[in-house]
């Protein structure tokens, strides 16, 4: 009924009580109050089902979850092996021989009577050394070496034998300059420990502040590209959960973690410029495809919006951003996704996304929301947002039709002629501003919020361009040309309220 759809228009409840009087419109009264009842059932229907071609609010969140998940795995898949071919083109891996060559002399040079067995188990213990070692594997070396250590006891050939052996172990790394060794990190993990100190003399620091700083202080001196790397994606990953935890907030903790992800850069790239001119620009085509990727996966918008308490609220995040980045970062996400192999349901999260959007501006037919939404396209940064969201063509189609509603409606209100009633089938003549003019308003938010083709929308704008031409006449709008507007549309209450609180005259 008009004044249900517009409370605040009083000729509205003077149509509708003319319309509900009449005997000549009571059976179309009546019908419209089914229109109604159905109408609701629907919407409700609508609200808490799913259509075929979107998905529900919560669906949307869950959907940009798995995505940003499933790429980031599928990206880990593609680059982790890169950067070990790197370490091996890079002779990143340490060569043991020597080591076991001067325990194995150490060994044959002893008396019969020194061959104890805790001496032949560190021989035994130092041939299984494989002839080449990651730095990673090297320090499992070394732990494995200091356990043995506490079970030969306190045999003196033994133990001489064993630190050889670690002792060169640990040398191995000085004679490599292509290994990366992130001391700078390292050492701001020390220096945000000793930050503050307790009369025990222990850190005083706490928190995700103290875990970050422990962190980076256990971190290998010495390590090989792809470990670098397993570092560098792990201290990424802490940084995003800080930067998305809604509980603890520290930022000492955010902005030392963001140091030392800067200093390990910096360490790989240092290292590499050791590397042959082929493999260095190898390896930074692979640091970009790893920085291009991440920061798309884990953009700006796209971490923001994972930070939401509630999976139903993300779609939402990104239709009260009111930023075009928004749109483009989720787009570049599904992109990227695509190009990683990952499944994604791409184009029904935007088309939900696309509708929530759409009601969020027209939550009512009001002409107070119709107007917002006339006056938001005139600025720049609003009408790249709708456009990114709705698409270019359709939003351009919507702003077109939207003026010329705005311009019928004008004419309407300013023209004494533009409609009548008929009461008990009796002419009443003129009545000016029945209702009518408030009443576009609801056509169009229905309109828009269907998400009608483009060329539906071309249709409606040709057919307002006629009425707004009769207007411009002074004529009454023809009933076809009205009947022509309203076409396809759902009969909503709004609707149904036009066409029988206020009725366009025959043609």
């Amino acid at each position: 009924m008009p004044v249900q759809a517009v409370p605040e228009s009083k000729t509205g409840r003077l149509g509708q009580d003319y319309a509900s009087s009449s005997m000549f419109m009571k059976q179309e009264y009546e019908n419209s109050l089914k229109t109604q009842d159905k109408y609701i059932v629907d919407q409700f229907k609508e609200i808490l089902g799913r259509s075929t071609d979107d998905l529900t609010r919560e669906e949307t969140g869950e959907a940009l979850i798995k995505m940003v998940e499933d790429s980031d795995t599928a990206l880990k898949a593609i680059v982790t092996p890169m950067y070990q071919i790197i370490d091996k083109e890079g002779s990143v891996f340490l060569k043991t021989g020597n080591i076991k060559n001067r325990v194995r002399s150490a060994y044959l040079s002893l008396p019969k009577s020194k061959k104890t067995s805790s001496v032949k188990s560190v021989l035994d213990n130092v041939n299984n050394i494989n002839t080449v070692l990651s730095p990673k594997e090297v320090y499992k070396k070394l732990r494995e070496l200091r356990e043995l250590k506490g079970r030969i006891g306190n045999d003196p050939t033994a133990n001489k034998m064993l630190s050889i052996a670690t002792g060169n172990l640990e040398k191995i790394f000085n004679t490599n300059k292509n290994i990366v060794r992130p001391q700078s990190a390292i050492k701001r993990g020390e220096d945000a420990l000793d930050e503050l100190i307790t009369k025990e003399g222990t850190t005083g620091i706490l928190g995700k502040h103290k875990t970050i700083a422990n962190k980076l202080t256990s971190m290998r001196p010495n390590m090989s590209f792809s470990e670098a790397h397993t570092e560098l994606s792990t201290l990424k990953s802490l940084q995003r959960d800080m930067e998305r935890s809604v509980g603890e907030k520290n930022t000492k903790a955010e902005k030392l973690i963001g140091e030392a992800i800067t200093d390990l850069s910096k360490s790989m790239d240092s290292a590499a410029q050791n590397f042959n001119p082929l493999l260095l620009e190898k390896y930074k085509d692979l640091s970009g495809l790893y920085k291009e990727g991440i920061n798309t996966i884990h953009g700006g918008w796209v971490s923001k919006a994972l930070k939401k308490d509630n999976v139903a609220d993300i779609g939402q995040y990104l239709v009260k951003s009111g930023e075009n980045l928004a749109v483009q970062d989720l787009k570049k996400l599904m992109s990227k996704a695509k190009e990683l192999k990952v499944t994604v349901d791409g184009e029904n999260m935007i088309k939900s996304i696309e509708k929530e959007f759409i009601n969020n501006l027209f939550p009512t037919g009001s002409p107070q929301h119709f107007n917002n939404f006339l006056q938001k396209m005139e600025l720049g940064k609003f009408s790249d947002t709708f456009n990114a969201i709705v698409g270019k063509e359709k939003g351009d189609k919507l702003y077109k039709l939207a003026q010329e509603v705005d311009l019928m409606s004008k004419g309407i209100e300013g023209s004494e002629a533009a409609l009548s009633l008929a009461v008990r089938g009796a002419e009443l003549g003129a009545i000016r501003n029945p209702g009518l003019s408030s009443l576009l308003y609801p056509v169009f938010s229905t309109l828009a919020r269907k998400q009608i083709d483009p060329k539906v929308v071309d249709k409606k704008i040709n057919i307002a361009k006629a009425m707004n031409a009769q207007l411009q006449k002074g004529d009454k709008i023809s009933k076809g040309l009205f009947n022509k507007f309203v076409e396809g549309l759902p009969k909503t209450a709004a609707i149904t309220g036009m066409i029988v609180g206020a009725q366009v005259p025959s043609e």
